[in-house]
């Protein structure tokens, strides 16, 4: 589900004191982004094929593989014109399993994410 080796590779380019706040960033933005999503997730977003491939550079950001996977599908879909709110549920559980063992992870680590646990919207 994570991309470990990347995880690695990105605390070692930005640093370890640089990892945790970065990471919270980012968790924050791709919280923001399943929220877009799971509040158009009725409707067909005249930009939905942006917004899968937004969340889709995040998930490959912090390697949360099986994430970026489902959004390419999704966003896929889109780009043929076809509604991909179907792939939303989806891809909401996804993120919010793949979030989760992060966050044990940094835990484990003594990483701080702080940030990150007091605003998750998932």
């Amino acid at each position: 589900m994570i991309n470990w080796d990347r995880l690695e590779e990105l605390q070692t380019d930005v640093g370890a004191d640089a990892f945790g706040p970065l990471s919270a960033i980012f968790l924050e933005e791709v919280d923001e982004a399943v929220l877009t999503l799971r509040g158009t997730a009725g409707g067909r977003p005249a930009n939905q094929e942006e917004r899968f491939h937004a969340l889709k550079g995040a998930a490959l950001t912090l390697g949360f593989d099986v994430l970026a996977a489902a959004c390419a599908g999704a966003e896929a879909q889109a780009a043929r014109g076809l509604d991909a709110a179907a792939h939303v549920p989806e891809i909401t559980r996804l993120y919010a399993e793949s979030r989760r063992l992060f966050m044990q992870d940094m835990a484990r680590q003594g990483t701080d994410c702080a940030a990150a646990r007091t605003h998750c919207m998932i």
